[in-house]
């Protein structure tokens, strides 16, 4: 099949660099129909679309702004704590995970 393939690509003798826009037009039209057409495919997409990212404004100096996030892995609870700035983390376990509230 693969020499029936090339030859429909070259049957008007286009150049080796149309050939190869023709080709590559070609397979991309026919992967995205096979997949929106797959019912597995359709199937097992996501149902939820991307989120779309939101860039953040560089802070002026470091440690203005952070992120934190606690998160799990092989049972194990961690704080993982990112600066905005210098882009620097740090990854911390957690042995208890309730907090305790204070007034000031």
């Amino acid at each position: 099949m693969r020499k029936e393939i090339l030859d429909r690509i070259h049957d008007v003798h286009p150049r080796i660099t149309k050939s190869r826009e023709r080709a590559k037009q070609g397979i991309s039209e026919d992967i995205q129909r096979m997949v929106s057409e797959c019912r597995l495919c359709l199937e097992i997409r996501p149902t939820q679309p991307s989120e779309t990212l939101v860039p953040t404004e560089l802070p002026d100096r470091s440690f203005q702004k952070v992120a934190i996030h606690i998160c799990e892995l092989n049972k194990e609870t961690y704080l993982v704590s990112v600066d905005y700035y210098s882009r620097y983390f740090d990854i911390n376990k957690l042995h208890n995970i309730t907090a305790i509230f204070s007034e000031c």
